[in-house]
């Protein structure tokens, strides 16, 4: 059993070996205990209604036939199909992740360069499924497809001048089976600079920071509200300093039911590549959050804190610090 795992980041993550290996132990503890089976729930014993007990086997029905049955549902609940265009994510987006698609909008205050607009349009969606129906939290096979515009503007500048965007595709296959699920897909990331902000910079030069990788993600529910995840991403592709390997991981806290007066979330994401000699940055969110059980949409109002290498990867190798106030949609 791991008793401890201790994560030390020095200044602007100068040296990332801790890092790293925090992050290739949490990926092996999620994946080699996802390796003894799903979990299946058993009755409850005659004399305590409430009480619980789960083990490591699939579901065997009297017929002695191995049934597609979702074994974390109740027996007969929720046999898979084959559907197009399902409702629902079985691989969410990490809550702080910064290069998740979705929908935000966050106004930080950095330390040296002062008042940032940093805005993300995108969205992940499932094209195909081989598993349960429904949106709350599906398990089987699904192919995604995501997508998403990451923009840096100045918000003080004459004209507002967009200063970066980064561009995200990707094709996600995900898995999940009972609190736990997967995820083995390609992405592309592009970088550029904005071309007011190249006139107002002349002597500024333009990097092509490119990347086409492979990330592999495990993630597993504690519980209906926390999520504990770990990724690898490794390039097949690089350009413009970036190096193959990437890491990341951390946690998000977010009940899966709200009323309509909301209630708290808590995320953080630790993110380490191998350009920057495996520094990276650190994300912290804490705010309120409308989130729809039976869809998963939700909306985020909150504080986020940044620290580490720049978000932009046209300045992959700067260092930021920001607190700032934001929104995040995720659907």
């Amino acid at each position: 059993m791991v008793r401890q795992v201790r994560l030390q980041l020095s200044g602007p993550f100068q040296t990332g070996r801790v890092g790293v290996t925090a992050s290739l132990l949490i990926c092996a503890l999620l994946v080699g205990q996802a390796a003894a089976g799903p979990f299946v729930q058993l009755p409850p014993e005659t004399n305590s209604p409430r009480s619980t007990t789960y083990h490591y086997h699939p579901v065997e029905p009297a017929s002695g036939v191995i049934s597609d049955m979702d074994p974390w549902e109740e027996p007969g609940h929720c046999p898979w199909t084959l559907q197009s265009m399902p409702d629902g994510l079985i691989y969410r987006s990490y809550m702080a992740g910064l290069k998740e698609p979705r929908i935000a909008s966050v106004w930080s205050s950095e330390k040296d360069a002062g008042s940032v607009w940093d805005t993300a349009l995108g969205g992940r969606l499932g094209l195909v499924r081989y598993g349960s129906t429904g949106s709350a939290r599906p398990q089987g096979w699904q192919l995604d497809l995501e997508g998403a515009v990451f923009a840096r503007v100045d918000p003080v500048g004459d004209s507002n001048p967009l200063i970066a965007t980064d561009f995200r595709v990707g094709i996600p296959l995900t898995y999940g089976r009972g609190p736990w699920h997967f995820k083995l897909g390609y992405y592309h990331i592009s970088s550029h600079l904005g071309d007011e902000y190249l006139l107002l910079n002349p002597g500024l030069q333009r990097i092509n920071y490119v990347r086409d990788g492979i990330a592999l993600g495990a993630g597993c529910y504690w519980t209906d509200a926390l999520r504990v995840y770990g990724e690898v991403g490794c390039a097949i592709g690089a350009n413009g300093g970036a190096e193959p390997m990437e890491f990341q991981f951390g946690a998000d806290y977010s009940p899966p039911h709200t009323s309509v007066w909301g209630s708290p979330f808590a995320a953080i994401n630790i993110h380490l590549r191998q350009e920057v000699d495996f520094g990276g940055n650190v994300v912290a969110q804490v705010g309120w959050q409308w989130r729809q059980g039976a869809s998963g949409r939700s909306s985020r109002l909150g504080l986020q804190y940044f620290n580490g290498k720049h978000e932009q990867y046209q300045f992959f190798n700067e260092f930021e610090s920001r607190l700032g106030f934001g929104f995040w949609v995720d659907y």
